[in-house]
């Protein structure tokens, strides 16, 4: 095994334990987690064609940022 001089070797250790410091469990395991007021409106009954309106809170309780690529109705 070789040797490595005493300096690096402690630069090699303190490098390491600060990089652990980064991976933390709460850092690893972050992400984001999405949440809604309601999780359906009921319009009632519309006539075809009538445009009915509805209103939706989308909120992040997590602590990543939510990126929504994407809404289609269901």
């Amino acid at each position: 095994m070789p040797k490595f001089p005493r300096s690096l070797f402690s630069v090699i250790v303190t490098g390491m334990a600060a990089f652990g410091l980064l991976l933390t469990p709460s850092v690893l395991l972050a992400q984001p987690k999405i949440a809604f007021e309601k999780e359906a409106v009921n319009f009632g009954k519309a006539v075809s064609g009538t445009v009915v309106e509805g209103k939706f809170i989308i909120m992040n309780k997590g602590d990543q940022p939510l990126e929504i690529e994407e809404l289609r109705p269901g």
